[in-house]
């Protein structure tokens, strides 16, 4: 009996023990299991991670590191580890070897610590500090503080230590530089939603197409309007100066590059809308050179061009002049300036019509003060200017004589068919005018006023032949300082036309219509003989007038009287004509 309980008390002591080995195992690994550091940060929030699974039952037989399980902890395990974590290739289920910070999930911040491992930044492996990457100075908050320990510490022999250094190493390349610094301002910035970012930038392909082409630039303008959408790598490549912002810069940027106004992505810019010569202030200095490159006579740098773009439309215009001007002058705060308008709606009222004619003929006439929005509304040749032209322009709109706004028009004096040329053609067209011929648009009547007194008649006839056939040299032109031969030949040409228009009055009654017309068209041809006669004699008195003076000129007089007295007498001629052939179809019908 002795024998029989001694012997069940050592078993009783045997189990217990064994239980006890069991039970020291088992808590061995299920600590180790749970034993998690918080690494769930804005930092690593949508990393993608691997639960352990299949752990070996003997801890002390892991060579941590040992990704690929070759024995050895080196490069091989890096890559092997990046790819996974970058581009999903391979699986590591169920190898502890590559949770090197032994927190239960294999994450960026493992492959960090490898990195380190094997750079000899660490000592050994596991390494169970927590990383919480962007966290610089290591008080557990990612903010602006990090970067600004992150910058001053960059370049220091003695700067972080091996644990903020783990934590600042934004991009996991194993190195910590500018480029972690940059990375970390972007995360700040929101550009990008989380850290490590661990692909490789290309400044410019915002299509992520590995190319850098107008497309990229399209995709910005795109994202800016809220048309899309773009991914935290798309951004990255499309923020081409840096600032942690994509916007019309950017797009800007692009379209410099690829015409090679600059050579390189990314471009640093001193970007401040409407500081055009790049001196840090906004003032009327900006506003003048704005005026010079539109007019052409000055050019801009890349950082002009850019800040002179103040109302971010990617051009360049009197529109950005306007705006920049009325920022000067202290009438709107804020740039770029991006209210709405509609070319032509000069009232506001959403539609384009004579009332917006009547509306700016009525400011410009008693000089009331426009409001910027009504100035780029007025502005409808896009020249900078509120003024007649653009009243004009509205008009003919109105009318329905031009049909798009804005139009590129500025009154030329004798560019009467607005061609771009002054020439005979612009003579005979005013002249067919002045004979009820044709008629003339609104801005082909603003051109025919050769005089510039707002009304167009025979007179602007006589200055436009004038300056066709150089005897004057510029347009508009005041008729009272013309020399005395100037006046002759106009007399000369309204003589001749007078002659003319009278005897076709004559001719055309009763049932001599068809008479009348066919003599008409004989008498046109005199007509017109006359003009040209009285053309001949001015080009003649022009030219001896330069040469002899008052002389010439009373001679150019007595020319005058003599071929007045020639129209007379060729219309005396017409008249008895006309009596001739009248008394001879009376005396048939008798």
């Amino acid at each position: 009996m002795r024998k029989t309980s001694a012997f069940n008390k050592l078993t009783a002591i045997m189990c217990a023990a064994i239980g006890i080995a069991f039970l020291a195992v088992f808590g061995t690994l299920f600590y180790e299991k749970q034993m998690k550091y918080s690494n769930v940060s804005a930092s690593q929030a949508e990393e993608e991670t691997v639960t352990l699974t299949n752990a070996p039952s003997v801890t002390s037989s892991l060579l941590y590191g040992d990704v690929n399980l070759d024995g050895a902890v080196n490069n091989n395990d890096c890559i092997e580890l990046s790819n996974y974590l970058s581009y999903k290739i391979g699986s590591l289920d169920g190898r502890l070897t590559a949770d090197v910070n032994k927190d239960g999930s294999v994450t960026y911040a493992d492959l960090l610590i490898l990195r380190f491992y094997l750079d000899k930044k660490i000592e050994y492996l596991p390494y169970t500090y927590k990383v919480k990457i962007g966290d610089v100075n290591c008080d557990d908050i990612i903010d602006y503080q990090d970067a600004y320990f992150l910058k001053e510490n960059l370049n220091k022999t003695q700067g972080l230590t091996t644990h903020q250094a783990l934590n600042a190493d934004t991009n996991v390349d194993g190195i910590i530089n500018e480029a972690d610094v940059k990375l970390l301002n972007a995360y700040l910035a929101t550009l990008i939603g989380s850290l490590p970012f661990t692909e490789t930038i290309v400044f410019g392909d915002v299509n992520l197409d590995k190319n850098v082409n107008v497309l990229d630039s399209v995709m910005i303008q795109k994202y800016i309007a809220k048309s899309i959408t773009l991914s935290d790598h798309a951004l990255l490549n499309a923020d081409v100066n840096e600032d942690n912002v994509v916007n019309d810069v950017d797009a800007t940027l692009i379209r410099f590059y690829l015409s090679k106004t600059i050579s390189t992505l990314p471009y640093s810019t001193n970007t401040i809308l409407g500081d055009i010569n790049v001196d840090g202030k906004v003032n009327n200095a900006d506003v003048e050179l704005l005026g010079k490159f539109l007019r052409q006579s000055n050019d801009l740098t890349c950082d002009g061009s850019i800040n002179a773009d103040v109302n971010a439309d990617n051009k360049i215009d009197y529109a950005d002049q306007l705006i920049l001007k009325a920022f000067v002058e202290k009438k709107i705060n804020n740039l770029p300036y991006k209210d709405s308008f509609r070319y032509g709606d000069v009232n506001n009222d959403g539609l384009n019509n004579l009332d917006d004619y009547s509306f700016l003929k009525n400011a410009l006439t008693n000089k009331t003060s426009l409001d910027l929005r009504t100035q780029l509304s007025a502005d409808v040749n896009k020249d900078g200017e509120i003024n007649h032209t653009d009243e004009l322009i509205l008009l003919a709109f109105a009318k329905k004589e031009i049909l798009t706004l804005p139009y590129d028009y500025q009154i030329v004096a004798g560019d009467v068919n607005i061609d771009g040329k002054i020439n005979m053609q612009d003579v005979q067209k005013l002249s067919l005018n002045l004979s009820n011929e044709t008629s003339l648009t609104v801005l082909e009547t603003a051109n025919a006023d050769t005089t510039g007194n707002g009304t167009v008649d025979k007179t602007d006839l006589g200055v436009l032949v004038a300056y066709v056939n150089n005897k004057i040299k510029s347009l508009p032109y005041d008729p009272d300082k013309q020399p005395l031969y100037v006046k002759i030949a106009q007399g000369i040409v309204q003589t001749g036309e007078g002659a003319y228009n009278a005897i076709v009055d004559f001719f055309t009654f009763g049932w001599l219509n068809d008479v009348g017309n066919a003599i008409g068209g004989a008498f046109n041809a005199a007509g017109n003989g006359i003009v040209s006669t009285g053309e001949d004699a001015y080009d003649t008195l022009a030219g001896a007038t330069t040469a002899t003076g008052d002389a010439i000129t009373g001679a150019g007089e007595t020319t005058y009287n003599a071929l007045a007295g020639a129209g007379s007498a060729v219309v005396h001629a017409f008249e008895d004509a006309y009596n001739g052939i009248c008394n001879f179809f009376g005396n048939l019908f008798k």
